[in-house]
């Protein structure tokens, strides 16, 4: 009997915990459901190309508990958004932000929309320390949700906002969102960058960048800021890529790659090989010594811009990195121009022992038969 009371006694306390903690849970979502959103505007009709100033509320004292606010950047249509946050101090560890975050919008073609499919339009959370990298829209708009729970706070975050041109991201443009043609009877050189450099790239992105040349020209491409994003220590590129190409004409390659990049676990993934498509002259990912120069055979060349999911690195792997505020993000700066000034290549076909290095101006491989002799020819 004393047995039978003890355990009807745990089972009604059980329930009554049980009880409780459905009730607080209850009165939580409540109180959030309860949460007013407030909305703050920048437009640029009102503060001008030069922009301002943004921040958490109370700033630089500790923002408030139970907020819902999100900073609404507005450009004329012909302009875009940049952002860079100085201060950034939220409660919270990523990459889960489980408690207050600010999260991040910058291809936004109306804001109604973002507030219906926000977990679809969204560029990513942060929180803690994790102060997010240059912004630039990829449209006029650009939207910011700053979220905070009801229980303690910290000192919150402070920015600037400028409107920048959206014209040099439109030259050459021929098919949104991001093809390209650079035409040799249009001009012989110029520059290209990914579509919201130096700002954060989208995720999800496949860009094409094509050149054509006239007979006997070849191409010159110089980077001279490359920093897509790649985890320490890996020797391919799983996640984001610039993937080159002696030509402009699509190799089955290329698809037999695309079909593999997207179907394949990411962890899995080993790059198709690049004998199967001679004309392939490299992939790009992480970061180089810049300048990086790339050299075309003839007078055409392909840059495929590729992106996928927005990876994250782990601490262990963020520790690798000498400098944790670099970004991984950034996309890339290029020249590019068209010459018939160049060595031509002819001089190798001449010699079966001699292989030209995709890429290059007219570096060679030279295999060795044993003992012989010859000499090297340079037009």
């Amino acid at each position: 009997m004393i047995m039978d009371s003890l355990l009807i006694a745990i089972l009604s306390y059980l329930i009554l915990f049980k009880w409780y903690i459905q009730c607080q849970d209850d009165s939580s979502l409540i109180s959030s459901a309860t949460v007013e959103t407030q909305y703050l505007t920048f437009n640029m009709a009102q503060y001008g190309m030069n922009g301002g100033v943004f921040s958490s509320p109370n700033f630089p004292n500790y923002y408030p508990q139970d907020t819902i606010l999100f900073y609404q950047f507005i450009a004329s249509s012909d302009y875009r958004v940049q952002i860079e946050i100085d201060f950034f101090q939220i409660r919270g560890v990523t990459p889960q932000c489980t408690h207050d975050y600010l999260d991040v919008f910058i291809n936004v073609t109306d804001f109604n929309i973002v507030y219906n499919t926000m977990n679809d339009q969204l560029l990513h959370r942060y929180c803690g320390r994790n102060t997010p990298p240059l912004l630039v829209s990829y449209t006029n708009l650009l939207l910011l949700g700053f979220f905070t729970e009801d229980t303690q706070t910290e000192r919150g975050f402070n920015g600037t906002f400028r409107f920048i041109s959206a014209q040099p991201y439109k030259n050459n443009l021929i098919r949104e969102p991001c093809d390209y043609i650079f035409n040799s009877s249009i001009s012989k050189r110029g520059e290209f960058f990914s579509s919201t450099y130096p700002g954060t790239y989208l995720p999800w992105q496949f860009c094409n960048y094509s050149f054509i040349g006239l007979p006997g020209e070849r191409i010159h491409i110089r980077f001279r800021d490359l920093m897509l994003f790649k985890t320490p220590n890996q020797q391919h590129c799983p996640v984001d890529l610039i993937k080159l190409y002696d030509n402009t004409v699509n190799p089955l390659e290329l698809q037999r790659f695309l079909s593999n990049f997207h179907q394949t676990n990411i962890i899995d993934y080993q790059t198709v090989s690049e004998q199967n498509d001679q004309r392939h002259i490299a992939d790009l990912c992480g970061t180089y010594t810049m300048p990086l120069d790339i050299y075309s055979t003839n007078n055409r060349l392909l840059l495929y811009f590729i992106t996928t999911h927005y990876g994250e690195l782990t601490d262990d792997e963020q520790a690798q990195l000498n400098d944790i505020s670099r970004p991984l993000r950034k996309g890339f700066y290029a020249e590019y121009e068209f010459l018939s000034t160049l060595t031509k290549l002819n001089f190798i076909s001449k010699n079966k022992s001699n292989q030209y290095l995709l890429g290059t101006e007219c570096d060679q491989t030279i295999k060795s038969f044993g003992q012989g002799y010859g000499n090297n020819e340079r037009n």
